[in-house]
């Protein structure tokens, strides 16, 4: 039993989204806020000890708004099933690439994995979530969203009986 599924229309669709929007957020609106408040902020206060001081925590504030998304979106993208190839006892798995992350890669016999159904992730609410972990590897769980496959029903049928 030999079957090979890639991300349907909607999954690349729901990643180009959050790559865009992560990307705009780092390297247009971080770089925007920040020009904007410390020129306000010298045309109004001058450029002074006092200002510099008084503007630490704000400008702290403004990188961490808009750089956290990277970080916290990073573990869900970097970890999301891009492809699965299901070989008699095999299961292949490609993840998307994160920005400079690179993507996960690898094949584990079907009788060392264990997969489950979760709901809680915010990110993917209202979608049918399962995760697998692969106990040969360190890399954590790798995150397959029904939705963004099609045909997924007769892998996931595969899995659940031999897991």
């Amino acid at each position: 039993m030999t079957i090979n599924l890639i991300t349907n229309q909607k999954g690349l669709i729901f990643y180009k989204k959050w790559v865009k929007e992560t990307r705009n957020g780092i390297i247009i609106y971080t770089p925007l806020f920040l020009f904007f408040y410390l020129g306000m902020g010298i045309l109004i206060y001058g450029f002074s000890l006092k200002y510099i001081l008084i503007s630490i925590f704000p400008v702290v504030l403004i990188l961490i708004s808009f750089v956290r998304p990277y970080y916290s979106r990073k573990r869900y993208f970097n970890q999301l099933a891009r492809g699965i190839s299901l070989n008699n006892n095999f299961v292949s798995i490609e993840t998307y690439k994160w920005f400079s992350s690179d993507p996960i890669v690898g094949s584990i016999s079907i009788n060392n994995i264990s997969i489950c159904e979760i709901n809680d992730i915010s990110l993917f609410k209202g979608m049918k979530v399962h995760t697998i972990n692969l106990n040969a590897g360190n890399e954590g769980d790798i995150y397959i969203v029904e939705d963004f496959f099609d045909g997924m029903e007769s892998v996931l049928t595969h899995l659940y009986k031999k897991a």
